[in-house]
Order: structure tokens, then sequence, then C-alpha cells
């Protein structure tokens, strides 16, 4: 007996020990093994007591299984309840497993999101920035184009008022003349800007007191004498004088010079001739001969008035009347009056089919950016998305600003207006131009018969004087005294 149970405890021992209970668990069971073992001795003892009392050992044998039964059966029942308390603790470790992943994706998820639209703010603002950089560079372009295209303006204008300042000096003053040229130059300008800005006077007016000036001048261009120098100097001063005191409000100094302007005659109020150097005299001569055949084309075809205003009677011609062609250069109509066609004719042509060309160009490149427009209305689309998504509410249209595709559509509105009242200006003008060829022609063709109809006259009053003129014979003949023979 105490083989067997030594042998169950044993088992029992070894069933606890290879459990994933763990070391509390094992001494668990070692503590009610033991507890059994006891107990066990306990019944052997009450059974020993007993079999010597009564006699009877199968009875304490039976009583010793059933115990030993009734125990394996409770160890048992103990070990079922530890395996589901693994169990159901298994189950409890993998659902909070389960439920710290989702809250790491969850986590996880919402990071990349965040990073996702910051990534997406951050591309949006360099763009902008890179936007708002071209545009800030392309201002820039344009500013210092403007400012070089000033800039040398402003350097021609210095430069024609220079060389017209020189040749003004030139023809005023002698070259050679001395010490006395600077002051007298700066005493010829003094005194022109003076007249310029004289109060109270017309434009004429003011342009023949510096004529008077200019004229003054030029008289005194070869004056070398020191008295008739120094009183020239001191009438111009004296005249700057006056013209000071009239411009900051004399009325004395301006009835004073108005009374020389309409003392003077009219020969010095006149533009001085211009004096022109050898050099200047060549010059003049070689463009005048570069000059000679535009001026002979300007002869040969002096401006004319409107071409719809034709057609024209017959005494404003040169010669017969020819009907003009109406003929179509590529959508524009054109009506050639003669032949060779003229070179403004051919200008103008050419200028309406790159404006024509510049439109078509226009619409295609209008097509091709529409497909941008729609992707960057789409990327505007995600990105409003996505800040809704985050802050919980849509953001308004920025100051009710168009779309891109709706800009560029608006753009390719105006091209296709712009073509349309194109085409309808060139079908107004064709019918127009028609009608005047077939006026042509009906005056052509008026005119025809009209010369015929005089030809035919001509012929038949030719014909009758010569059928009304004698005929002329020997009867009709006579002799003079001389014996010659003379006509009646």
């Amino acid at each position: 007996m105490p083989t067997c149970q030594h042998k169950r405890t044993k088992s029992i021992i070894e069933a606890s020990s290879t459990s994933e209970t763990g070391v509390h668990e094992i001494a668990s069971s070692k503590a009610a093994l033991t507890k059994g073992k006891d107990e066990g001795a306990a019944v052997v003892t009450v059974g020993s007591d007993m079999s010597s009392q009564q006699g009877s050992a199968e009875e304490t044998e039976k009583l010793y299984e059933e115990r030993m039964e009734d125990e394996s059966y409770q160890a048992k029942q103990y070990l079922r309840g530890i395996e589901e308390t693994r169990a159901q603790r298994r189950i409890q470790i993998q659902e909070e497993q389960n439920r710290q992943w989702e809250q790491e994706q969850r986590r996880r998820d919402e990071e990349a999101r965040s990073e996702e639209l910051r990534n997406l703010r951050q591309r949006a603002a360099e763009r902008k920035r890179e936007a708002e950089e071209r545009v800030r560079l392309q201002e820039q372009e344009r500013q210092r184009r403007r400012e070089e295209a000033l800039r040398e303006q402003y350097r021609l204008e210095d430069l024609r008022l220079y060389n017209r300042w020189k040749t003004a000096c030139d023809s005023v003053f002698d070259a050679g003349s001395g010490a006395h040229r600077i002051a007298a130059i700066a005493l010829y300008r003094v005194l022109l800007t003076q007249c310029r800005v004289f109060p109270g006077l017309e434009l004429h007016q003011r342009h023949e007191l510096q004529n008077i000036v200019r004229n003054r001048f030029k008289q005194a261009r070869h004056t070398t004498s020191e008295r008739w120098l120094r009183l020239d100097f001191e009438a111009g001063y004296e005249a700057v004088d006056h013209l000071d005191a009239a411009i900051a409000g004399s009325d004395a100094s301006r009835d004073y010079i108005l009374q020389l302007l309409a003392r003077a005659p009219a020969k010095v109020k006149q533009d001085p001739p211009v004096v022109r150097t050898k050099r200047q005299q060549r010059l003049l001569k070689r463009n005048c001969r570069q000059d000679e055949p535009a001026e002979s084309e300007w002869q040969d075809h002096p401006p004319r008035r409107s071409i719809l205003e034709r057609p024209l009677p017959l005494d404003r011609l040169s010669g017969r009347r020819h009907v003009p062609v109406l003929f179509n250069a590529q959508g524009i109509p054109v009506l050639r009056i003669k032949k060779p066609q003229p070179h403004a004719l051919s200008a103008y042509i050419k200028d309406r089919l790159k404006k024509k060309q510049k439109q078509t160009d226009t619409r295609y490149r209008l097509d091709a950016e529409l497909e941008l427009a729609r992707t960057e209305d789409a990327w505007d689309s995600l990105l409003a998305a996505l800040t809704q998504a985050e802050d919980g509410k849509r953001e308004d249209n920025r100051s009710g600003e168009p779309s891109w595709t709706e800009a560029v559509e608006l753009s390719q509105k105006e091209n296709l207006d712009k073509h349309l009242a194109e085409k309808q200006k060139n079908r107004e003008m064709a019918e127009k131009m028609q009608a005047i060829v077939d006026q042509e022609r009906a005056l052509y063709e008026k005119e025809k018969e009209d010369l015929a109809a005089i030809r035919r006259e001509r012929k038949a009053q030719f014909a009758q004087r010569r059928s009304e003129e004698p005929k002329m014979g020997p009867s009709s003949a006579s002799l003079d005294d001389n014996g010659t023979t003379q006509s009646p």
C-alpha cells in the first residue's frame, strides 16, 4: 500500500513538474501530496485498528482504494482548473497584446498621416515660395529692363540734345574764337533757357524770342574786337537781368521784353539758317544720295486714301481702269489694285499672318496648360481633404479666387472670342471688297462700251469726211502761167 501511494505521489509530482504552472504550482502540488500521504498513513493506522478490531482487511483495502480514487479525482480536477486558468490567462494576455498592437498601429497610422500632411504642407509652402520667388525675379527682371530702357532713352535723348546743342553752338560761335567762347556759350544757354520759361507768352512768341537770341549771336559769330565783344556781352547780361526780373514777377521788365519783341523786325524772328561744315555737307550729300530711291519711290507712290473709298472716278485715274483682284491670303481677304504687289501690302499681309499664328499658338498652349491646371486642382483638392481631416473643418476658398482650370478656360474663351471677332471682321471686309470689285467691274464694262462707242463714232466721222472730200483727177487740175499743174 505505501508503495502504490508512493508511485501515485511520484506521478503527480512529475506531472506537476512538467506542467507550465511554474514553481508555485509545483510547491502547491507537493504540499497537497504530503497532506494526502499523512492522511493515508492515518487511514492505514485506522484500518489496522479496524482490522484488528473487526478483522476485515478487505474492507480496509477497499476503503483505501476509494480514498485514493477520490484524491486522484481531486488532483485531476485541480490540474484541470490550473489548465483552464492558464488558458484564460493566455487568452487575456493575447487580447491585451492584440489591443496594444491595435493601439500602436493606430498611433503609427496617425503619425504617418501627420507626417504626410506635414510633408504636403511643406511642399506646398515650398512651391508657394518658389512661385513667389519666380514672380519676384520676373518683376525684378522687368524692372531692370524698364530701367535699362529708360536709361538708354535718357542717354539717347541726352546725346540728341548734345548734338543739337553742339550743332547750334558751332553754327552760332566760331570754333576758333578764343577765350570768350566758353562765356558766350554760357550766356547763350542762359538766354535760351530764360526765354523758354518766360511767363505769359504764347508758343510762337516764345519761339520768336529764342530766334532773336539765336540770330543776334549768329551775327556776332566772327566778332573779334574787344570793344564790340564787351558791348555784346553787356547787352546779353542786361537781357538776362531783365528776363530774371520778369520771371520773378517784375511787370516793368516784362513790359520791356514785350516791347523789344514787338519792335524786332520779322527777319530776326525767323529760324536762323543752318551753317554746316564741309564734313557735315559731305555727310548730308551722301545721305541724300542714299535716300534718293526712297524719295523717288515715295513720289511714285504718294499717300492715298482708304482702299474702301473706291471705285474712283475716271478723271482721277492715270489711265484705263483696271478691275482689282480679291484673293484669300490664308483666311485674310486682300484686294490687290495693281501689279507688282506693293511692299506695303506685303508687309500688311505678313503682319496679319503673324498675329493669326500667334493666336493659334496661344490656343494650343492653353490646351496643353488645361491638363496641368486639372492636375493642380486635384492637388489642391487633396490638400483641402487632408486639411479637413486634420482640423475637422474645410477651409473656405481663398477670397473667391477661381481654380486653375477656370482660369485657363477663361483664357481659352477670350482667345476664342478674339478668333471669332477676327473671322467676323474678315468676313465683313471680304464683303466690302467684293462689292468694290463688282462696282469696279461694272464701271469697267460701262467705260469699255463708252470707249467702243466713241471709237465707232470717230471712225464714222472719219469715213464721212473721206467721203465728202472731192476726188482728185486730170479734169480738175488747171495750168498756171508757168505751165505747172495746180489743184483747185
